[in-house]
């Protein structure tokens, strides 16, 4: 979206990335015990699902503006194509980075089939998605699309009970007993969300262009944050992390001495 960005949505990306840094702070807090707070349960597993289903519809309209925008350039269907996999292995190479580094943070916790994953194959899937509905109606988008974010929810429970001890499908929601992971987004349901954003792409930007005027709300500093989403998410887990250990370690609250590796600090 390099040519024309709509504020609106930078808008709301950057409070969910706000929301994302928030919630990850409040875990580190309590993950290192420094904070009592239930984190994965009641009103903060909430807090942290309704922000990921927000920045996962965005993820959706930015996925619908961008191709509707390079359908009407001169790409062809196989530079649309080496366009979207590129883009998509690109963040599953970074989300490999982020679970390395989050093995090192917290061994019990470790991204896998987190955030920069997850968006990585939605971006591949949804590519395949809008070309499938290229010479459609209208009526027939809406209902294609309106099938792709209803099925992952109505499947993803049953998937969910299969209760298999292996963990090659994490990606698509199967989790062995006792899996935790701190950033875990499988396509089922979250693609939901994103195939949900398509239709909101169909519904307010057909074919890259605003079909609506909006109220003139707007917020420099987080428009901001929301355009930088990505930067975001790549470096504020082990900013934060190291920021609660300085304090600890300044306040004589840890031990240098006793620490190998960030991993011990649980």
């Amino acid at each position: 979206m390099k040519e024309k960005r709509f504020r609106e949505i930078d808008l709301v990306r950057g409070l969910a990335v706000t929301g994302m840094v928030f919630y990850h702070v409040l875990f580190d807090l309590a993950a290192l015990g420094y904070l009592d707070l239930a984190i994965n349960t009641g009103p903060m597993k909430l807090f942290a699902e309704v922000t990921a289903a927000t920045f996962f519809i965005v993820v959706g309209i930015s996925l619908y503006i961008s191709f509707s925008r390079a359908k009407k350039g001169a790409n062809t269907g196989l530079e649309l194509f080496r366009k979207y996999f590129c883009r998509g292995a690109k963040l599953l190479l970074w989300g490999g980075i982020v679970t390395g580094v989050t093995y090192l943070l917290y061994p019990g916790f470790a991204v896998i089939f987190g955030a920069l994953q997850f968006i990585g194959v939605s971006v591949i899937l949804a590519y395949f998605l809008l070309e499938s509905l290229q010479g459609l109606g209208l009526v027939f988008r809406y209902a294609f699309l309106g099938l792709f974010a209803v099925i992952p929810f109505v499947v993803a429970g049953p998937i969910r009970t299969l209760g298999m001890s292996h963990r090659f499908l994490l990606w698509l929601g199967v989790t062995p007993p006792g899996f935790q992971s701190l950033d875990y987004f499988p396509l089922l349901p979250w693609f939901g969300f994103v195939a949900g954003g398509l239709i909101l792409g169909e519904l307010l930007y057909p074919e890259g262009e605003r079909r609506f005027g909006v109220w003139a709300l707007s917020n420099s500093l987080v428009e901001f944050l929301g355009r930088n989403s990505l930067i975001i998410y790549f470096f504020h887990q082990p900013l934060i992390y190291l920021g609660v250990f300085l304090f600890a370690f300044s306040t004589g609250q840890m031990d240098l001495q006793n620490i190998t590796f960030l991993g011990s600090i649980r």
